[in-house]
């Protein structure tokens, strides 16, 4: 009975040190705010793509709604880890890939676009360009941030 006591009072000091955010710099509200804006981006690129594109042309990519859909799940399972330190990191490596895939999956709607077979974007496809750079770029500013206050 004792060490289950111990054991309960371990669990309770790890949880009250866990979501005490004292030690959290700026720069891990910056990630949770990422993985809020990647779980955003996400929907409007499914609803988007998925949804409402009536274009012949496949233009949804799984491995981009994979990839921002692990943003948020690695940064939690990160935080509970206590290894939030990392966290900007991953998110930017992700954040690397994800726009890499997205790319991919748009280069023959570009060049359709490019040559002049069709001379319109639409407003899918701007408004995903926008957050997908958006993303991006607090991804870079993110990763020169610190997550964690130094004990100076």
């Amino acid at each position: 009975m004792a060490n289950n006591m111990k054991g309960v009072c371990k669990m309770q000091n790890y949880l009250k040190s866990l979501l005490t955010l004292k030690d959290k710099a700026y720069g891990f509200f910056v990630t949770v705010g990422l993985s809020i804006f990647a779980i955003i981006l996400l929907i409007v690129y499914f609803v988007s793509y998925k949804g409402v594109y009536s274009s012949g042309m496949e233009v949804f990519s799984w491995w981009v709604f994979t990839f921002l859909l692990l943003i948020p799940i690695l940064n939690i399972v990160m935080f509970f880890l206590k290894l939030s330190k990392f966290n900007n990191y991953v998110t930017g490596a992700l954040v690397l890939v994800t726009i890499c895939f997205f790319i991919y999956s748009i280069y023959y709607l570009v060049s359709v676009m490019a040559t002049g077979i069709d001379a319109t974007f639409d407003a899918p496809f701007i408004s995903n360009v926008i957050l997908f750079v958006i993303l991006w770029v607090g991804s870079i500013v993110n990763i020169f941030l610190p997550q964690i206050k130094s004990n100076k």
